[in-house]
Parts: C-alpha cells; structure tokens; sequence
C-alpha cells in the first residue's frame, strides 16, 4: 500500500498493519500460512475453479507426496528434497519413454521448487571468509559446512567440486 493511501486510511480512524498483526500470529503461524502445503491447497482450489482438471490432478499428487511424511509438519528443507525426489522421477520417466518436452505434472513441480544456489554464490559463500581450509584436516569437511548453510538449495556434487577446486588453490 502507497503510503498516501495509508496516511488517508489513518486520518480516517482506520488501523493499518499486517494478516500478522490483525490476526495476532506468531512467528509459528505465520510460517504455517507460508508453507508449501499451504499454496498447494490454494492452487488445487484455483485450478478446480477454473475446470482444469490435469492441473488439478497433478497438484493432488505432489500435494499427496508432501503429506505421506510420519512427521506431521516437516522442514522446508525436506519439502524440497520430496520435490527434488519427484522431479527425477518424472524426467526419468519420461527420458525412458523418449518425450523430449516436460509434461504438465513436471512444470508443476519445478514451479514449486526454489531457485537453486548457483556455483558462483556457492564460490562467493565460501571464499567471502566462511571456511578456512587450513583449519580443517580434511577439505571435503568443507562440504559439509557448505551444505549446512545452503541446504536442499545446493547439489552436493557441484559443491563438492567447488570445494576440491578451492580446497587446491585452483
């Protein structure tokens, strides 16, 4: 909102602020609100309202995979690691069936995947002073520290690689 509009709303009598303030949230809820599950139930909502069936169906299934976990609610690490799980398995599928194009379901997936860490901010990351290689016996403990940091955004291969080539001097 414009902040003239806010200012007239106030002289007005009206309160502005947040879904968190209006609604007295936590911190917890708030994240609950956010999370992927979340925007998936809107999107299935979205997509039956409009009668596109295929979507809906593809959003029922990643939607279903999200909610097989024992654990009630998990990390948004480990939503990307089912969505990761889900995208390999269907660009194996269709790779076996020789379809060059990706289909609806796999669109859908990778639309809900984060943007993944490039190499060139795995780099900065670890040459911006976050990982001194002298310190550690071995340089592939650097993986693990980078790992932690970037979590499901990063693929262990490309910072392993990274790590070898910096851990060398190269």
């Amino acid at each position: 909102m414009d902040k003239e509009k806010q200012e007239r709303l106030e002289a007005a009598g009206w309160k502005v602020g947040t879904a968190k303030d209006f609604l007295s949230l936590t911190d917890e809820e708030c994240k609950k609100i956010d999370s992927l599950q979340t925007a998936l139930r809107h999107a299935i909502k979205v997509s039956i309202r409009q009668r596109d069936s295929d979507s809906t169906e593809a959003l029922k299934v990643i939607l279903g995979e999200l909610q097989r976990s024992p654990t009630k609610e998990i990390s948004r690490d480990e939503e990307i690691k089912i969505l990761k799980k889900l995208e390999k398995n269907e660009e194996d599928m269709l790779d076996h069936a020789g379809i060059d194009e990706p289909s609806l379901y796999l669109k859908l997936v990778r639309m809900y995947l984060p943007q993944m860490a490039s190499p060139s901010e795995i780099e900065g990351w670890i040459c911006s002073n976050n990982i001194d290689f002298a310190s550690l016996k071995n340089p592939m403990q650097a993986v693990g520290i980078v790992m932690k940091e970037f979590g499901a955004r990063a693929d262990g291969r490309i910072v392993k690689d990274i790590v070898m080539r910096l851990s060398k001097g190269e």
